[in-house]
């Protein structure tokens, strides 16, 4: 009789998610306070090619030219890590929900569910946030020449 009873174990895609969303919520929080690991331009630099650009696009709509095919970017270290990080948490995510198929431990699964979907908003939410500061920053920036 004492066969029968199920003996309460760690599941091994419980498990492996709650690691998985661990290590992508460390990523992501890694990330967005030691990152940008990339180089990057000014602002001033970037700010001025995207004008020149936009003026370069009047200009060609003006004339009756055609637009230039887009040049695909190309992947540097923080794309590579803003992906790998979304690509973590959402795997942490589909273990979850296969050991709670399994019927597994539900501390773990709801564990690893919690830290893939909690990495995965961080990045959505600091997207958001330094959003509206840039709005912000471009705002304050157009008012203080008279523009706003």
């Amino acid at each position: 009789m004492d066969d029968l009873k199920r003996q309460p174990t760690a599941g091994i895609f419980g498990t492996a998610g709650l690691i998985l969303g661990g290590l992508a919520l460390v990523l992501a929080v890694f990330h967005f306070f030691g990152g940008p690991f990339a180089p990057q331009d000014a602002v001033g630099v970037t700010l001025g090619e995207i004008a020149a650009e936009a003026g370069k696009a009047a200009l060609r709509d003006l004339v009756g030219l055609g637009q230039p095919t887009p040049v695909p970017s190309p992947w540097d270290i923080d794309r590579i890590l803003w992906t790998g990080t979304a690509v973590t948490g959402a795997f942490a995510v589909v273990l979850a929900v296969i050991a709670l198929v399994r019927h597994e431990p539900r501390r773990i699964v709801i564990g690893g569910a919690a830290l893939g979907a909690a990495a995965i908003t961080f990045q959505f939410a600091a997207v958001i946030v330094m959003t509206l500061l840039a709005i912000l920053v471009i705002g304050i920036i157009l008012d203080s020449l008279g523009l706003g």
